[in-house]
């Protein structure tokens, strides 16, 4: 079994954890193992207490940054809208990310003519991720944490732990159920977790939000060691 070959080989478990922590700390929906974390898994088990709590130390000992993580969702194009246009849209229509209705295609045509009234349009599918990560702050976990904690004192962000993870984010964007959506949230992380963002995602982020990227904590100039 996998927890049994993990306890064997230790250093190669407290790897596999704090990867797994690195990359659910910036989606909480990305772990190791399908829809179950590895850590999860292996609380399950009381023999792997030791190896969590390794893990733990580990984490406590370990550089961290407070990371700002942005995320944008597309809405995706229709068949339709690729049909008739090709890769690129350049100039779209309702129909080039809201399905159409079975009505809408018997009542308007092929190539719709109405303006996606009601009874015509049908809620836009996801599509493409695009994300950016960014240290604002660096220290010990500690540091990091108590930083995470004053800030969630102003009442400017939403608190959550997440459930699978058992991490906690400050949410100044929180997730929405359409699309396109933006969502944003700050969490402490490992430092090894590098700053990147996909080329073109600011002005696409000021577009969908209209807002201005802060680059900063409030009180904190970015870049410092949290203390």
């Amino acid at each position: 079994m996998l927890e049994a070959r993990f306890r064997a080989h230790p250093k190669a478990a407290l790897r596999a954890l704090m990867l797994e922590h690195a990359a659910l700390a910036l989606n909480e929906r990305s772990p190791l193992y399908g829809t179950d974390s590895l850590a999860g898994r292996l609380a399950q088990d009381p023999r792997n207490q030791p190896l969590l709590a390794a893990h733990r130390a580990l984490l406590r000992r370990t550089p961290a940054a407070v990371f700002d993580v942005r995320r944008i969702y597309t809405a995706a194009r229709t068949d339709l809208c690729r049909h008739l246009h090709g890769n690129q849209c350049t100039r779209p229509s309702w129909w080039c990310h809201h399905p159409r209705t079975e009505a809408c295609t018997r009542d308007h045509g092929t190539v719709p003519t109405c303006r996606g009234a009601m009874g015509c349009s049908l809620t836009p599918r996801k599509g493409t991720a695009w994300r950016s990560v960014t240290a604002l702050a660096h220290g010990s976990y500690s540091h990091c944490t108590q930083l995470l904690h004053r800030l969630s004192q102003e009442g400017k962000f939403k608190d959550l732990t997440g459930a699978l993870s058992g991490i906690r984010r400050l949410w100044y964007l929180p997730p929405g159920d359409a699309y396109p959506r933006a969502e944003a949230f700050l969490v402490v992380a490992p430092a090894t977790v590098r700053d990147k963002a996909r080329p073109g995602f600011e002005d696409r982020w000021r577009a969908l939000t209209g807002r201005q990227w802060a680059h900063s904590l409030p009180g904190v100039e970015r870049g410092v060691t949290a203390a």
